[in-house]
């Protein structure tokens, strides 16, 4: 378990990951495996999060905004 969430957390984040459509069919240890590496982040309103043709190693999976 990622040490950023508690294992209270856990369902919530499967939950949610399973959610998203690219990785729905996800099974519970890719989702476990998944959940090791994420991290949540905040941004301020206005906030650029990502620009247009720009390359990047990291997936954002957007919440609410």
């Amino acid at each position: 378990m990622n040490p950023k969430f508690t294992e209270k957390d856990e369902p919530n984040l499967v939950a949610l990951l399973r959610n998203v459509p690219i990785f729905h069919n996800l099974n519970e240890d890719s989702l476990g495996s998944l959940l090791d590496i994420v991290s949540e982040v905040s941004f301020t309103p206005g906030k650029t999060i990502v620009k247009e043709r720009s390359c990047d190693d990291t997936v954002h999976i957007i919440l609410s905004g």
